[in-house]
């Protein structure tokens, strides 16, 4: 940059200025907006993240529970089971027919984290052959924030003897 005596040449500055190579604002605009397309790809990846392991973890509850329910009625003798279950084809409810897995409480349902799940069994003691084995499979409902019924189910066999 040139000085005469306090005096800026302005000549000398506007003309070094147009020999320089940079971004117009168009390109700088058209940058960010690609930008914010980009972030915005990004959010909702992070927001399908976020509802992909609230699913899973609804999943593992209910898979949980049906595991757990199953494990209290296997741990009951074959005699004992065979009285306390509902008859054959009958849906029973596992936390209103076995209150002792509930502090003595009989519940239609238990929450975890907002959502309601109800544990239902169902009981074949014709299979395969009568007086030898009871079929049971437990079922876990329920209904996500959706609107959409979900279900989980554990099978099981409880032989005489065992």
């Amino acid at each position: 940059m040139k000085k005469k005596s306090g005096y800026i040449d302005y000549k000398y500055i506007l003309h070094r200025l147009k020999d320089e190579k940079g971004f117009s604002l168009l390109e700088v605009l058209i940058a960010l907006v690609i930008l914010a397309i980009g972030l915005l790809g990004l959010s909702q990846m992070q927001v399908m993240g976020v509802d992909g392991n609230a699913r899973g973890n609804r999943l593992t509850t209910a898979a949980t529970q049906a595991q757990d329910a199953m494990e209290g009625l296997l741990n009951f003798s074959y005699d004992s089971l065979s009285l306390r279950l509902q008859p054959d084809g009958v849906q029973g409810n596992f936390d209103v027919d076995f209150t002792e897995f509930n502090n003595g409480n009989p519940v239609v349902n238990k929450t975890y984290k907002g959502v309601t799940y109800t544990r239902n069994y169902l009981a074949d003691r014709d299979f395969p052959v009568a007086g030898e084995n009871i079929s049971i499979v437990v079922t876990v409902n329920w209904v996500d924030q959706g609107g959409n019924n979900h279900s989980v189910s554990v099978r099981g066999i409880k032989r005489r003897g065992i």
